[in-house]
């Protein structure tokens, strides 16, 4: 706590002409002995400051001398307040001491600077939420999570993957060494050293977290970066596993691409043009990507894309809405192809609004909707 306030007192007096005691301790919100105090220890450590006396009195550097401690630029000031304000701490338990340094920080601005930086955290809201989802709250073992990162302990977390839920199996303790934190957009992840390696663990899926009085074993090489953007290329290639060619009609590509964008990855085609050989380039096709169909006239200059979906099902269940205004092109006769299910859900379509109500048959897409993240 000392090294802060001396930290904050030369910078204070690095920014004004002069202060006085009391100025100082009402700013830091300690006493004024205990400011006495700090600016005798300065004072031992060779920062030249000096006292005056008397009315207009109080405490001052030495004309022209400077510390590396401040001279920030309003830009600079602007900057750290902006990343630093409300809205880019959330859930991290940081709370009091970013609002601590803040204010520290606003007491050591120049004046003319001082009124800018304040009003700069009031223009920025992050809201993570979805539209029409509920408030984001962050999962409640994030903070304990953030602080033995900083304490740079192992950890006992109780967790249950993707594969263990499905399979009905109760969340176990494991131990781990927690390497990083990463908030992808509404959901935060650990991402920790196991005993099977680098692994990704959903935080709202941990069940409970315990600090372990161990240091903990993170690689001198570790690159918090590159090891999300392993899993997270994992995670998508198990996301989006099916792929499927697909003809649009050019004037509904901008809504399909706004309808599947985020749930469908378009891709430009990985084959020759429509209407084309595709024996050159079929080697190159991602897995389970149909080949192209002959192309009649009705479907002749459409846009060929690319469409990735965690399966046929739910890419028929995607497309459905486009009517005949998109085409999927896969071998005919495929029993559990796109096609299939597309013909499924026409068929009862048909029977539902067609004539009298008859009962559905169950909904295949809905059941294969299984959240699949890690």
């Amino acid at each position: 706590m000392r090294a802060s306030r001396l930290i904050a007192i030369t910078m204070m007096l690095q920014a004004h002409e002069r202060l006085t005691a009391a100025q100082i301790a009402g700013r830091l919100g300690v006493s004024d002995r205990t400011v006495r105090r700090d600016l005798d220890v300065l004072g031992e450590l060779g920062v030249p400051l000096y006292s005056e006396r008397g009315r207009g009195g109080g405490w001052r550097l030495v004309h022209g001398w400077r510390s590396d401690l401040s001279g920030l630029t309003a830009d600079e000031a602007h900057g750290l307040f902006l990343v630093a304000g409300p809205a880019a701490r959330p859930g991290l338990g940081l709370e009091p001491a970013v609002d601590s340094a803040l204010r520290k920080l606003l007491a050591a601005l120049p004046a003319a600077t001082r009124p800018d930086a304040e009003a700069v955290t009031a223009t920025l809201l992050v809201d993570p939420g979805r539209w029409g989802g509920p408030a984001v709250t962050p999962p409640a073992p994030l903070a304990t999570l953030a602080g033995i990162l900083r304490a740079g302990h192992r950890a006992r977390v109780r967790y249950a993957g993707r594969a263990a839920r499905a399979a009905g199996e109760p969340a176990r303790d494991r131990d781990v060494d927690p390497y990083g934190l990463v908030q992808k957009g509404d959901v935060w992840y650990l991402v920790a050293g196991t005993d099977a390696g680098p692994r990704t663990l959903r935080v709202s899926r941990i069940e409970s977290v315990t600090e372990l009085d161990e240091p903990a074993n993170r690689p001198a090489d570790l690159d918090l970066p590159a090891l999300w953007a392993q899993s997270r290329r994992a995670v998508e290639e198990r996301m989006w596993a099916y792929r499927v060619r697909l003809r649009a009609d050019p004037a509904i590509v901008p809504i399909l691409l706004g309808v599947l964008g985020a749930r469908g990855r378009i891709e430009p085609p990985a084959a020759s043009p429509i209407g084309g050989s595709t024996a050159d380039g079929a080697e190159h096709l991602p897995a389970r990507i149909a080949p192209l169909g002959t192309v009649d006239d009705h479907t002749a200059g459409w846009t060929a894309l690319c469409a990735s979906f965690p399966s046929a099902a739910v890419a028929a269940a995607d497309l459905a809405g486009f009517g005949a205004r998109v085409i999927v092109d896969e071998p005919p006769g495929q029993p559990d192809g796109v096609a299939a299910h597309l013909r499924r859900i026409a068929t009862e379509l048909l029977a539902r609004y067609s004539g009298p109500a008859s009962r559905t048959a169950p909904n295949p897409e809905a059941e294969d909707r299984q959240e699949i993240a890690p």
